[in-house]
């Protein structure tokens, strides 16, 4: 499907967590199980690395109009809205010298008619290709809800400067899934964020909690 991108700055999420120093982030995800989405537009990182998700919707002429105060999309869910969720595309744009890998998390979270936050889902039914090759993505949601690249990024001879875009690979989305968390009230309404972390290439085990990464497995 071709992609039609506005001319307009893109919507950027950017809680980055970085670690290339040592910092100290426990905590820094725990809005995930509170009743308020986060501010997602500051930056957390103490590194010459960056990265953040590019988000847009397919055919939209005006993306920006949906973005949030604190950062997240206002998602429609009817047939005929141009932010329906299915039109939803993600670019993942990251930078600097320090070796490094990156994930990304979806989150969906479902309000009131009031504004209340009835409930946070910490994954989107996106169909996403599991690929687990090198330089590919690898999708890891049933374990920790993340997508992982499977690409050591950076190094002594990347840009500082200037980003590099690799496309978040969407085939499809499960509206089965999508209607089984759904909540049935009618005056309901949905925000998402896609929260992408960075970090050093010897400190998953410490800042992700993994012992090995994914793709690795196979």
């Amino acid at each position: 499907m071709k992609k039609t991108k506005s001319g307009k700055r893109p919507l950027v999420l950017g809680l980055v967590l970085a670690a290339l120093a040592v910092v100290l982030v426990a905590g820094t995800l725990t809005w995930l199980l509170v009743e308020d989405m986060p501010i997602l537009s500051r930056n957390m990182f103490l590194a010459n690395f960056d990265a953040y998700a590019e988000v847009y919707f397919d055919g939209s002429t005006n993306p920006e109009q949906y973005r949030n105060a604190d950062g997240s999309i206002s998602i429609d869910f009817d047939k005929d809205a141009e932010n329906k969720i299915d039109k939803l595309r993600v670019d993942i744009h990251q930078k600097g010298r320090g070796a490094h890998y990156i994930r990304v998390k979806m989150v969906e979270s479902w309000l009131d008619s009031n504004g209340k936050v009835l409930h946070v889902n910490k994954a989107i039914p996106y169909n996403i290709p599991s690929l687990g090759q090198e330089n590919s993505w690898f999708d890891n949601r049933a374990e920790d809800s993340s997508v992982y690249l499977a690409q050591k990024l950076g190094g002594l001879t990347a840009s500082n400067s200037v980003y590099t875009k690799h496309e978040f690979i969407i085939e499809g989305f499960d509206f089965a899934a999508f209607d089984g968390v759904r909540p049935k009230d009618s005056s309901v309404s949905l925000k998402v964020a896609f929260i992408v972390e960075a970090v050093q290439v010897n400190r998953f085990p410490q800042f992700w909690g993994i012992e090995k990464l994914p793709w690795e497995d196979n």
